[in-house]
């Protein structure tokens, strides 16, 4: 790589040339690839364009879920949800029957069977679904707003983490219109009971919903220990999230 000569090295862009300092030597190179406003104007990268302008929009649209789902934990998400999201949600934009690449979007691909089978089941900890805590059949009736659990024969109905004595569920439903915020947009909860009085089968059933879809429907189990007569939230567990259910 050219080194720079002279007494005054300098480090920025000018021109098609790039001056930069690495391990304390001041050097100059070429700016590597096409300028900018060739990029966004040649038909040349119509392709490209088109696969960057998906990348920012699901980029976008995953962060607003990740932030609508945090909820004063960080532990909710493995360290690789960024990417395992954005290969989730480009997978089912491929299979946008209408758009065309760059137009393609996840939400007009949720009437297939194979696109609702990739997003149900998705869990946002890798190390940590629903099936780790929950041993029973979880049905969604999205069109109703209706979540059933019910414990499998013989089994146990949880297993929860070290020093958990009761355990809450909150059933939520995000809007994801295409281009629009990603919003709340109705939760109904199980609060915290004791394990062993668990009822066999649990019912939660949300409100219409008020905004416009598509919509994901998410299952979050919360984990509890009673400590001197009061229940407290484990703040050290991984809270066990998943997508159960979408609508379009």
């Amino acid at each position: 790589m050219p080194r720079q000569a002279g007494e005054h090295p300098i480090i920025g862009t000018f021109g098609d040339l790039n001056f930069y300092k690495r391990n304390g030597q001041y050097l100059v190179r070429e700016k590597p690839g096409p300028s900018r406003q060739k990029f966004k104007s040649h038909p040349h990268f119509a392709l490209p364009r088109a696969q960057s302008d998906l990348f920012g929009r699901l980029s976008s649209f995953c962060g607003q879920v990740r932030r609508r789902l945090r909820w004063g934990n960080a532990r909710n998400f493995d360290g690789n949800i960024n990417s395992r999201m954005m290969r989730l949600f480009s997978e089912v934009s491929k299979m946008d029957p209408q758009g065309q690449p760059g137009d393609k979007v996840w939400q007009r691909a949720l009437h297939l069977p194979q696109a609702s089978g990739l997003l149900s089941g998705f869990a946002f900890h890798d190390e940590f679904p629903l099936s780790s805590m929950l041993h029973a059949d979880i049905e969604v009736d999205a069109r109703a707003g209706r979540l059933s659990i019910t414990a499998r024969p013989r089994r146990k109905m949880v297993t929860l983490p070290d020093g958990g004595t009761h355990l809450a569920m909150e059933f939520i439903r995000l809007s994801t219109p295409p281009g629009q915020p990603v919003e709340l947009d109705g939760s109904a909860s199980l609060p915290p009971k004791l394990v062993s009085a668990l009822p066999k089968k649990i019912e939660l059933s949300l409100l219409p919903p008020e905004r416009t879809g598509p919509w994901l429907y998410i299952l979050r189990l919360v984990p509890y220990q009673e400590s001197a007569g009061r229940l407290v939230r484990l703040e050290e567990a991984v809270l066990p999230m998943e997508i159960v259910g979408v609508q379009g």
